[in-house]
């Protein structure tokens, strides 16, 4: 071990066996990394609603208290934490268990080299697809900044020409035609102020930059 494989991360380790958690801490910290623990899925979720949240969960699947079923249910319902990558960790290798939604199974007893090399690839992946995910979203921003520029100048002059029609028929006209005239021109002007209006709120919060 080189000892700093895992140098600047930041790890939750949620494991039930005191000996067990003490222990994969400290080699973890060996490794550069940042650990903290906790005895069972409450805990996990009182550490990571409270403090800073990690690059990565170790998940234990057999604890009392919050088993990690139903840790992750919970982690995943929960908008600020559902993204954080997370590893499960189990002696158990039946299909229910290798079925909970994790980004890798580790089995117990732990190959703590293996068990490196699967965090370091694990969150590499995680920082690959984010800022993938940041790429399109300012891309997206940048295309949406065009369009709306594109379609603000000519609506610009449909607006300019539609209240020079406006007042050239007047509302409460006894002429009947001009008085629907007038009618059609307010409805324009209305549209045409409706399109400005999205259009200008596209660009102060363009669709890919808003949360979900």
């Amino acid at each position: 071990m080189l000892g700093s494989s895992l140098r600047g991360l930041r790890l939750l380790v949620v494991e039930d066996d005191e000996n067990i958690r003490e222990s994969l801490s400290d080699l973890l910290r060996d490794e550069g990394a940042t650990p903290t623990t906790a005895a069972n899925g409450h805990e996990a979720l009182q550490e990571l609603r409270t403090s800073r949240v990690p690059d990565l969960i170790l998940l234990d699947l057999m604890m009392p208290v919050m088993d990690g079923w139903e840790f992750r249910v919970e982690q995943r319902s929960d908008e600020a934490l559902a993204t954080i990558p997370l590893i499960a960790m189990s002696a158990d290798m039946s299909a229910k268990a290798r079925a909970i939604a994790a980004d890798a199974y580790i089995r117990k007893p732990l190959d703590f080299s293996a068990l490196v090399r699967r965090i370091r690839a694990v969150v590499d992946h995680a920082v690959e697809q984010r800022q993938a995910a940041a790429g399109t979203a300012t891309a997206f921003a940048l295309m949406a900044a065009d369009i709306a520029h594109e379609i603000n100048n000519p609506l610009t002059y449909v607006l300019a020409n539609l209240h020079v029609l406006a007042e050239r028929f007047p509302a409460g006209s006894l002429d009947p035609e001009r008085q629907e005239l007038h009618d059609l021109v307010a409805d324009a002007v209305e549209g045409a102020e409706r399109i400005r209006r999205v259009v200008k709120q596209a660009q102060l919060d363009p669709p890919s930059l808003r949360r979900h």
